[in-house]
C-alpha cells in the first residue's frame, strides 16, 4: 500500500518578503492553487500553470504569472506591474496598477483606481503547453471589457484606462534550465498575441476592429532579445522589416534565435 505524499503548504505561498525575486519553475505547481501575501518591492515569476491565485497586500512589485485556469484575485495592492493569462481577472481595493492580461472573461474591478490595462505581452519556454494544460480559452481577449462594480459618477474620471498598443511588442523571457523540446505552437501564438485594435471614433467601443493575424504578429509580436519585462521603456518602436525578421525567427522551426 502506497501513501500519497502530502504537499508542503509553504510550497504554495509567497509571503512576507522585501526586495526579493521569487520564482516557481515549470512543474512546481502543476495546476495547483497559489497564494501571494504581503510582498514589497519584489519580482514574482510563476512559470507554471495553476488553478487559481489570490494576491493580497503587495506593493511596488512585478508579477509574471503563467496561465491561471480559473480566477486570479488581487486585493489591497498598489504600484504594481502585472502580466498574466487567466480565465477570470478580479481586483478589489487596488490602485496604480499596470496590467497586461489575456482574460477569457470581462475583468472585474471594485473600489480601485488608476488602473492601466493592456493585452498580455510575455513569452517564456513551455508557455504554450501550459495554456493547453490549463484549458485556457483563447477565442478572444476581453481585456478591454472592464466591468467596474463601483464606477465614478463623473464620466471623465474613470478608474481605469487602456495603454497605447500601437508600438506594443511581445517580450521574451529566458528561464534558466528550462528549454522546450518542440517549437512553440503557432496557433496558440497567433491567438495569444493577435492584439485587437479598437476604432477610436466608434460610438460603441465594445466593437473591435481586428487586424489580420499576419499584420498583428508583424507589428506586435517582436519578442526576440528582450530581457526586461514590464519596464516603462520596454515598448520600443521597430520597423515592419525588423518585426518581420523577429516573427520569422520565432515561428520558423529551423530558425536559431541568438
Amino acid at each position: 500500500m502506497t501513501t500519497k505524499k502530502k504537499g508542503n503548504r509553504e510550497d504554495y505561498i509567497f509571503r512576507n518578503k522585501i526586495n526579493e525575486t521569487l520564482v516557481k519553475l515549470p512543474g512546481q505547481l502543476n495546476g495547483g492553487g497559489f497564494n501571494i501575501e504581503n510582498l514589497n518591492q519584489c519580482e514574482i515569476k510563476i512559470f507554471d500553470y495553476s488553478s487559481q491565485i489570490l494576491v493580497d497586500d503587495c506593493k511596488d512589485c512585478i508579477f509574471i504569472i503563467g496561465p491561471v485556469q480559473n480566477s486570479i484575485f488581487f486585493r489591497n495592492c498598489s504600484a504594481c506591474k502585472i502580466a498574466v493569462i487567466c480565465s477570470q481577472f478580479r481586483l478589489s481595493n487596488c490602485k496604480d496598477l499596470k496590467i497586461k492580461i489575456f482574460t477569457s472573461t470581462d475583468p472585474a474591478i471594485e473600489d480601485s483606481d488608476d488602473l492601466e490595462f493592456g493585452p498580455y505581452n510575455v513569452f517564456y519556454p513551455l508557455l504554450d503547453q501550459q495554456i493547453i494544460k490549463g484549458d485556457i480559452d483563447l477565442a478572444f481577449n476581453y481585456y478591454r471589457q472592464v466591468f467596474d462594480h463601483t464606477p465614478s459618477t463623473d464620466e471623465s474620471k474613470k478608474h481605469f484606462r487602456f495603454c497605447d498598443i500601437s508600438q506594443a511588442q511581445v517580450l521574451q523571457i529566458n528561464v534558466e534550465g528550462v528549454e522546450a523540446k518542440d517549437p512553440p505552437n503557432q496557433q496558440i501564438l497567433a491567438a495569444l498575441y493577435s492584439f485587437e485594435i479598437y476604432a477610436e471614433n466608434s460610438s460603441d467601443m465594445s466593437m473591435p476592429v481586428a487586424k489580420t493575424r499576419e499584420d498583428a504578429l508583424i507589428q506586435e509580436a517582436a519578442l526576440m532579445n528582450q530581457k526586461n519585462l514590464m519596464q516603462d521603456d520596454a515598448f520600443v518602436e521597430l520597423s515592419k522589416e525588423e518585426n518581420q525578421l523577429n516573427l520569422n525567427a520565432f515561428l520558423n522551426k529551423d530558425a536559431k534565435v541568438e
